[in-house]
């Protein structure tokens, strides 16, 4: 039996959704500013560096996957329960939003067209395959792909690890050649941050991080210094080094987070916990609701009698009533059920892996 004293230290997650709910506001404020074409600089928005909260999501699902399945490695009869989880979580919200996607675009006065090849694409998630269907569902491209390496870890810890490294060094070194992140998701730029979260993870089951409220200043502290430097136009968002960047500021503030919490420092305002919960909603849903305010605002006969600054509030304000309205009728019953039709459908050995 263990000795108690060197177990890997508890990790919590409740700080991390509030963070991750942040990093979908961003996102939102982000893509608010392009639809309505804001430059508050020369060199763009205010938020113009808010697609940052895709670096800190891409870095938090390294963290959360190998904190999770860290105990699965190795061990190929988890893989199922693995696959199914992943799967429920991603594809049938993904799914239904997709769907709606589809009815906006279909009564649309002027409808854009896509071929089918688009549409399975977009429907199957597969990475290497562009999808100009739905704005957002590239990053999506780029969690399967991630899953489907990680999941050999948990069939071979040899082979997976194998892979995992290859994989890595190939990512780091394509952060010096220019690659279409739809295109070519294998070699994506973002691809690296995956690896900023595994380790983070690595860390935080092995021990405990000195100095945690430090770590996290310091994380808060780059990450708008960084986000400054972008919008002075002396960083690009599109350049390998900004994903370097972002993602070592995102997993600092991980690390401190998860510190912070675990001793106790730290508490969560319910307002950030309910953005971490409908994140994912929030995410996937926005850019629509953009599009459909948008429209009933130019409908409205609005246009020239209010001022853009207060279309940008409105716009994200609804935007984040909506995800959060989904995220609970339909998001989270969606996952649910898929999980519990899933473990209903294991053999009854396996119902508690």
């Amino acid at each position: 039996m263990p000795d108690a004293r060197h177990a890997p230290p508890r990790l919590q997650l409740q700080s991390i959704e509030a963070a991750r709910g942040i990093a979908a506001l961003l996102v939102i404020l982000y893509h608010a500013e392009r639809h309505l074409r804001l430059r508050l600089f020369p060199t763009g928005g205010l938020f113009q560096w808010g697609h940052a909260g895709v670096d800190f999501f891409f870095v938090l699902s390294g963290f959360l996957i190998l904190t999770v399945h860290h105990a699965d490695l190795g061990n190929p009869a988890r893989l199922s329960r693995y696959v199914q989880r992943r799967f429920s979580r991603i594809y049938p919200f993904y799914w239904l939003v997709l769907a709606g996607t589809f009815v906006l675009n279909a009564i649309s006065p002027k409808p854009e067209t896509h071929s089918l090849l688009e549409w399975l694409s977009a429907v199957l998630l597969l990475p290497g395959h562009p999808i100009s269907v739905h704005g957002t569902a590239w990053t999506l491209q780029n969690e399967i792909l991630f899953y489907s390496v990680f999941a050999l870890m948990i069939v071979s810890r040899r082979i997976g690890g194998f892979c995992l490294c290859i994989w890595g060094f190939a990512s780091v070194a394509a952060l010096t050649i220019t690659v279409d992140k739809n295109a070519t998701a294998l070699l994506c730029d973002f691809n690296v941050e995956f690896f900023f979260g595994m380790g983070a993870a690595l860390w935080c089951l092995r021990r405990s991080v000195p100095r945690p409220a430090l770590v996290l200043a310091c994380g808060v502290i780059a990450f708008i210094g960084i986000s400054i430097t972008e919008i002075a136009g002396h960083l690009s968002a599109q350049a390998g080094l900004a994903r370097l960047l972002y993602g070592s500021a995102s997993t600092c503030i991980l690390l401190g987070l998860v510190e912070c919490e675990r001793r106790g420092t730290v508490r969560i305002a319910r307002p950030f916990g309910i953005l971490g919960a409908a994140s994912y909603a929030l995410y996937l849903t926005h850019i629509a609701v953009f599009d459909v305010v948008h429209k009933l605002y130019k409908i409205s006969g609005a246009v020239g009698h209010v001022p853009a600054a207060i279309l940008y509030v409105v716009m994200v304000a609804i935007a984040i009533g909506c995800g959060v309205l989904l995220s609970r009728l339909v998001e989270h019953p969606v996952i649910s059920f898929s999980r519990t039709r899933f473990a209903a459908r294991r053999p009854e050995g396996l119902a508690a892996a």
